[in-house]
């Protein structure tokens, strides 16, 4: 559908360059195949204090759980394909409600990968609807998806990478992506986003990969505003090694964001345009077992201009690694604020620990906002037949701007899995969720859950 909007001047290019690409497909070879068709089945009793994270609870909500899960997997040397469909079943007191059972969640996805010397191939879709307390959030995790607590989501996901021309002097990479958050019963708000990005990429030399470059992006919000912006660019990157072990890059982009809402005291529509360069340059250091670089770059985003200036460093060993970036982001809304990212994992005999701190600012509507995560894991092996597990998370959503709002979500989680014979596992795991949100009061919910879990190996 992109392709077919004439107005924008780097569609042509964006379209080329997805020919490209696919034209080369059929040269990738086929293999003998690997198949394997998988039934995981569950059935648990679980109690909780508030699931849907409302302000009054009646009472504690006991329930009968059931889920189900298809998957069909095969494989060879160069491809690989995944696909599963599930759902979960809740027949129980639900608190009040006079259903006493309901379809909890129905999901879908697919994978497909292929890869050969010259080029590669990668597709994700996936889709679920779901109560929105049984769900994960989304990845890309914004204000409303903490502040509705009640009624049903629905997810849906598409990513497509291609590339090809791997080793040719000439070359393309293609990112194509589509999203979309619905909550069915808060009217049909929600909200989609589509990106696709292009790059033709000519070698110079042994050390040197020039790049001509395109994009467009496209956010719309569903609600009474009507929030939506289009942003496109288009200009030049390029790589090149210094020596074996250091490395500088940079792009120069001509770039255009578009922006429109209805207006909350006149209901007319309010549009604007913001028109000018984005660019970024990086270097970085190759020291064996990891890298440290430093990098900058600035952009126009739907609430103006943005610059992040960051330093790095990653290494990685058998017994885990460690991810750090240190950067300050500025913009008009923001000012200067700094931004914290690790990722540490270290494998201890039969366990293994996680934590992980991630932050970075992006354009919601009209507010820009600091999104933060927290994630502490723990996965330890009593002995042959039981195990252990721990996690913290916290997201925090801090907001900038005259409609600002600040919400937080923290949960904890402990779980034992025992291996009851060789096909029925048994689990038990609490849980506490913590909800807080300007202008509201705090909301907890607490769960037990108790249930069995099988696999069964149909293929």
């Amino acid at each position: 559908m992109i392709c077919k909007e004439g107005n924008r001047p780097h569609v042509p290019f964006l379209c080329v360059m997805a020919f490209l690409g696919t034209s080369a497909l059929p040269a990738l070879a086929q293999d003998d195949r690997a198949r394997s068709l998988t039934l995981d089945l569950s059935q648990g009793l679980e109690v909780a204090s508030n699931p849907e994270l409302i302000d009054d609870p009646a009472r504690d909500q006991v329930m009968l759980r059931s889920d189900v899960d298809l998957r069909y997997v095969t494989a060879t040397r160069v491809q690989r394909m995944e696909m599963g469909i599930g759902g979960q079943f809740e027949a129980g007191d639900f608190a009040g409600r006079d259903s006493a059972s309901r379809v909890a969640e129905r999901r879908l996805d697919f994978g497909y990968s292929r890869e050969s010397a010259s080029a590669e191939l990668q597709v994700i879709a996936a889709y679920s609807r779901a109560r929105v307390e049984d769900t994960t959030l989304p990845e890309s995790v914004e204000s409303d998806d903490l502040e509705v607590t009640t009624g049903e989501r629905g997810l849906t996901r598409f990513e497509l990478d291609l590339e090809t021309g791997r080793d040719r002097r000439i070359g393309t990479e293609v990112h194509a992506s589509a999203s979309s958050v619905r909550y069915f019963d808060n009217d049909g708000d929600g909200r989609d986003n589509a990106d696709l990005t292009a790059a033709l990429r000519l070698s110079v030399g042994a050390r040197t990969d020039v790049m001509l470059l395109s994009g467009l992006s496209r956010k719309d919000y569903k609600n009474d505003e009507e929030y939506e912006f289009d942003s496109s660019w288009i200009g030049f990157g390029m790589r090149h090694a210094l020596t074996a072990r250091q490395r500088v890059h940079g792009q120069l982009l001509s770039m255009r964001v578009d922006s429109s809402e209805i207006s909350d005291v006149t209901g007319s529509l309010e549009e604007d345009r913001q028109e000018g360069l984005g660019g970024a340059v990086g270097y970085e250091v190759d020291l064996g077992r990891g890298t440290i670089g430093i990098g900058f770059e600035t952009a126009l985003h739907s609430t103006g201009r943005r610059d992040l200036l960051e330093v790095s460093h990653e290494t990685a060993s058998e017994a885990g690694g460690l991810r750090v970036s240190l950067g300050v982001v500025d913009s008009d809304e923001l000012d200067q604020r700094p931004l914290l990212n690790i990722v540490w994992q270290r494998n201890i005999s039969s366990a293994r620990l996680q934590l992980s701190l991630e932050q970075d600012a992006i354009s919601t509507e009209d507010e820009e906002t600091i999104r933060s995560r927290l994630g502490v894991g723990y996965l330890g092996q009593i002995n042959s037949t039981s195990s252990w597990e721990a996690q913290v998370s916290v997201i925090d959503l801090n907001e900038f701007g005259l409609e600002a709002t600040d919400n937080r979500r923290s949960e904890m989680m402990v779980g034992y899995r025992h291996a009851l014979t060789r096909d029925w596992d048994l689990s038990v795991r609490y849980r506490h969720v913590l909800s807080e949100s300007d202008g509201r009061d705090d909301r907890r919910n607490d769960s037990l859950y108790l249930g069995l879990a099988t696999r069964v190996h149909l293929w």
